[in-house]
């Protein structure tokens, strides 16, 4: 995840291989629902935690079904 706070700009990129299990779009909502509202309050740590477990949650459920 990349937060640049100065200019106010959140990505998430991704790694070789992670193409196929998120989309931008499947990054842009989990933005907007894990991250973004936690930023809006200030809670920086909390966005970034909620944002990590989405993500590793559909890293390890791919794992786990493959």
């Amino acid at each position: 995840m990349v937060i640049a706070m100065k200019e106010r700009r959140v990505r998430i990129e991704l790694g070789l291989g992670m193409e196929r299990l998120f989309s931008d779009s499947e990054t842009g909502l989990i933005m907007d629902k894990h991250m973004i509202p936690y930023f809006r309050d200030g809670d920086y740590g909390k966005g970034f935690l909620e944002t990590t477990k989405v993500v590793a949650g559909v890293i390890l459920k791919d794992y786990l079904e493959n």
